[in-house]
Order: C-alpha cells, then sequence, then structure tokens
C-alpha cells in the first residue's frame, strides 16, 4: 500500500482506484485532499531540484536557455527569468 501511496509515477486518480480496489479502502473527500496535497509536494519538490540544475548549469556551462530548457523540461520563461535573477546576484 505505501509503494502505491509513494510512487511519484502514479497519477492521483489511479492511485485513488488502486486503493479502493486493491486494498479495498474507502477513500473519504479530506483522504482525498490529502492524497492531493502529497502529490502536490512532490511535484514541488521535483520542480524545485530542476531549478537548481537550471541554476548550476546557467553558472557552470555554456549551455543556452534553450538547451537548459530543453534538457530539464522546464519554460524557457523559468529558465530566462532564473538567468537575469543570476545575473543580478
Amino acid at each position: 500500500m505505501l509503494e502505491v501511496l509513494l510512487s511519484p509515477k502514479m497519477p492521483v486518480k489511479q492511485k485513488q482506484e488502486t486503493l479502493c480496489g486493491q486494498f479495498g479502502m474507502q477513500v473519504t473527500s479530506k483522504q482525498r485532499k490529502e492524497l492531493y496535497a502529497m502529490c502536490n509536494l512532490s511535484y514541488g519538490v521535483e520542480q524545485e531540484a530542476l531549478l537548481t540544475v537550471a541554476k548550476n548549469l546557467l553558472q557552470n556551462t555554456s549551455l543556452t536557455v534553450e538547451e537548459i530548457s530543453a534538457n530539464t523540461g522546464l519554460p524557457i520563461e523559468l529558465v530566462i527569468a532564473t538567468k537575469e535573477v543570476l545575473a543580478n546576484e
């Protein structure tokens, strides 16, 4: 059951269906909200990690913002904004 709850690749809806189907759990609306919050938290952690990677690439390589965006999956506007912030530090 923990594998289902902590899976970073399984969508929230699928987690809920698996918990109900395989484990016979009735997911309350409160639990559903907590499940969505937990999944959004992991997404935020992932985005923060990608942003750190982008910062390191901007500071330590000659990659363009387009290349960094393509390789990290971050929107190019975010990479450009990050580059501007770094330039003003």
